[in-house]
């Protein structure tokens, strides 16, 4: 196969319609570097509709599914504070593995939905840290005081 010729050639066609257009194409034919064979075509850059409907649904499933995390977490958070046991564990789960990450500051403390929870560097495993927060041996969580949770 030859080497396409940088020479453009130029050729004027009518069309149906009896407009006319002018096609520039090199030596074999093909468009030259840079010249569209659809000009009036979707512009460069622009997205298809096939882009745009998934984009707008991939936007919704996340958005829904933000909505539907943040319900479970206030739901979970609420079952903690009415005093069950089970989910104040699993609510904190994450927590405490964060709290035991800690570099040794003075403080760490964890967001969880709308509750921050705040904890003084504490010694032992995880799970007398689980139990101090049963028990209410924490500093503070924001927004609440040790009154207001069971």
């Amino acid at each position: 196969m030859s080497e396409p010729n940088e020479e453009v050639s130029s050729q004027e066609i009518t069309k149906a319609d009896g407009s006319k257009e002018v096609i520039n194409r090199n030596n074999l034919g093909q468009f030259a570097k840079g010249i569209s064979g659809n000009p009036a075509g979707r512009p460069k850059g622009s997205k298809s509709r096939t882009l745009i409907i998934k984009q707008a649904m991939e936007e919704a499933l996340t958005r829904d599914a933000a909505e539907a995390f943040h319900e479970i977490v206030d739901t979970a958070i609420e079952m903690a504070k009415s005093g069950d046991k089970d989910m104040i564990k699993f609510v904190l789960g994450d927590v405490l593995k964060e709290a035991r990450r800690a570099d040794g500051s003075e403080e760490d403390s964890k967001k969880i939905g709308k509750i921050e929870i705040t904890f003084s560097p504490f010694q032992g495993e995880s799970t007398n840290a689980v139990q101090k927060v049963i028990d209410g041996e924490f500093e503070e969580i924001k927004g609440h005081t040790k009154r207001d949770l069971p």
